[in-house]
C-alpha cells in the first residue's frame, strides 16, 4: 500500500530551472571548446558539390538524424545512412561528390565499418566526432573534431537529470501473515515427507528386529535339535556295541535293558522328528504322538526338570 504523495510546484520549477541552467552552461562550454578542426569541417561541407551524409549507431545514430534533418530543412542537402543497414545495399547512396560525418563516443564502433572503408576506397571526404582523438575512426577521418575535455568533465560531474524514485515509497502491510501464508502449504507437505519417512523407517527397524529374533530362534533351534538327534542314535549304537563286544546276548537280563534303552531312544527320537511348528509369538509348538500340541521354550542356562522332553534347549510348557 503506497502512501500519499505530495507534489510541490515549487520543487518543480527550481528543478526545471537547474537543468536549463546547467544544459545553458554546457552550450557555453560547448562553443568555447570548438577549434580549427571545427572550421575546417565547415569548410569540407561547403566545399562539397553533393550531399551531406550522417550516420551513427544507437544514441549517436538519433543524434546523427537530427543533425542530417536540419541539414535539409536549412538548405543542405543531407541523408542519414543507418550503419547496419549500409553493409546491406545503402553503401550505394554514398558517391564521390558527397560528404560523410559519422558520430560515436568510443570511436571504435565496428558497424561503422564498412561505411568508412568505403570511403576511404573511393576518396569520399569523412568528418569524424568521437571522445577519443587516438580511435581507429578518428585516424581515418579527413578531419577529426573531438569535444574539449573541459565539457566532458564539467557534464560528468554535474546532474543533470532529478531521481523521481526518492519522491515514492511503498509499504507492505501484513508482511509477515503474507509470506507465511505463501510458504505454509511447503511448510505442511515437507512435514508430511519427515512423517512418513520416519513411520517407514520404524516398520523398517521393527521388521529387521523381528527378522534378527526369528533368526536366533531358528538358529538355537536347528542347534539343540541336532544335538537331541544325535543323542538317541548314539545311544543305541552304544547298546548295540554292548551286546556285540560284551556278549550280552549270553545275559537275558542285560540284553533285555540294552534294548529297552535303544528302544526309548528310539521312541524320543520319534517324538523329536514329528512336525514342528512356530507360533506368531515365536513360542515352538510340537504335536505329540497322541495329537496333542506341546507348547516349547528355549531353557535357560541352568534349567531342566522332569517335564524336559530334550535332554537340552527346549522345554514343555
Amino acid at each position: 500500500m503506497m502512501n500519499p504523495m505530495t507534489f510541490s510546484t515549487t520543487d518543480f520549477l527550481t528543478t526545471a530551472r537547474r537543468v536549463i541552467a546547467r544544459e545553458a552552461q554546457a552550450l557555453t562550454l560547448l562553443g568555447d571548446s570548438l577549434g580549427d578542426s571545427f572550421g575546417a569541417a565547415v569548410a569540407l561541407i561547403l566545399q562539397s558539390k553533393g550531399r551531406v551524409i550522417v550516420s551513427g549507431m544507437g544514441k549517436s545514430g538519433h543524434i546523427a538524424r537530427k543533425i542530417a534533418a536540419t541539414f535539409a530543412s536549412t538548405g543542405t542537402p543531407a541523408h542519414f545512412v543507418h550503419p547496419a543497414e549500409a553493409s546491406h545495399g545503402d553503401l550505394g547512396m554514398l558517391t564521390p561528390g558527397d560528404v560523410v560525418l559519422v558520430l560515436s563516443n568510443s570511436g571504435e564502433t565496428t558497424e561503422l565499418a564498412d561505411i568508412i572503408a568505403h570511403t576511404r576506397r573511393f576518396s569520399i571526404p569523412l568528418i569524424a566526432v568521437a571522445a577519443r582523438a587516438d580511435s581507429t575512426q578518428m585516424r581515418q577521418a579527413d578531419v577529426a573534431t573531438v569535444p574539449n575535455s573541459i565539457l566532458s568533465d564539467t557534464l560528468k560531474s554535474e546532474w543533470v537529470r532529478t531521481d523521481p524514485l526518492s519522491r515514492y515509497s511503498v509499504v507492505f502491510t501484513g508482511m509477515h501473515t503474507i509470506i507465511l501464508k505463501e510458504i505454509t502449504p511447503q511448510i505442511l507437505f515437507s512435514t508430511f515427507l519427515t512423517l512418513l519417512t520416519t513411520a517407514a523407517f520404524l516398520v523398517m527397524y521393527r521388521s529387521i528386529k523381528s527378522q534378527q529374533r526369528l533368526m536366533e530362534i531358528k538358529n538355537d533351534f536347528i542347534s539343540n535339535i541336532t544335538h537331541e538327534l544325535k543323542t538317541p542314535v548314539t545311544t543305541v549304537s552304544v547298546a548295540l556295541e554292548a551286546l556285540k563286544s560284551f556278549k550280552g546276548l549270553e545275559n537275558p537280563q542285560r540284553t533285555e535293558e540294552y534294548l529297552n534303552i535303544a528302544q526309548s531312544e528310539l521312541n524320543r527320537l520319534t517324538i523329536l522328528t514329528q512336525p514342528f511348528q512356530i507360533s506368531r509369538q515365536g513360542v515352538l509348538r510340537h504335536r505329540d504322538q497322541f495329537g496333542k500340541i506341546i507348547r516349547l521354550q528355549p531353557l535357560a542356562a541352568g534349567d531342566g526338570g522332569d517335564d524336559d522332553i530334550c535332554s537340552h534347549g527346549l522345554r514343555q510348557r
